[in-house]
C-alpha cells in the first residue's frame, strides 16, 4: 500500500549489528539463544530504548527469537513506526524495553 502511494516502501529499522548467539551445553554442543548485539547505531530506535553492544534479544513482542534470521524476520511482520516490546538479557539479568521501530 505504501509503495503505491507513495512510490517508496519503508521497512522497519532496529538499528543494530548483531549475530546468533549460542549457549554451549554440557556436552559441548551449541544451541542458538537469541541475537547478540554487537553494535548500535547512534540515534536509531535500539539506541533510544537503551539497547547497548552485549545485550542478547530474546524476543520481540512474545515472538521467541533464536537466531538473527528469526529477528529480520519478526521485524518484517511490523510497520516502520511500531511500537514493540523487546526482551533481552543484560548478563544474567533479564530486561524488557518499548521500542518504536524506524525506518530504513
Amino acid at each position: 500500500d505504501e509503495l503505491i502511494a507513495t512510490g517508496a516502501a519503508s521497512e522497519p529499522y532496529l538499528g543494530i549489528v548483531g549475530a546468533t548467539a549460542f549457549e554451549t551445553l554440557p556436552d559441548d554442543g551449541r544451541i542458538p539463544i537469541g541475537v547478540q548485539v554487537e553494535s548500535v547505531e547512534p540515534g536509531s530506535a535500539a539506541h533510544r530504548a537503551g539497547i547497548v553492544a552485549g545485550d542478547t534479544i530474546t524476543s520481540i513482542s512474545g515472538t521467541e527469537l533464536e537466531t538473527m534470521d528469526e529477528l529480520v524476520a519478526a521485524l518484517r511482520r511490523y510497520e516502520a513506526g511500531a511500537g514493540v516490546e523487546v526482551d533481552l538479557l543484560r548478563g544474567a539479568t533479564r530486561e524488557t524495553l518499548a521500542i518504536v521501530l524506524g525506518a530504513r
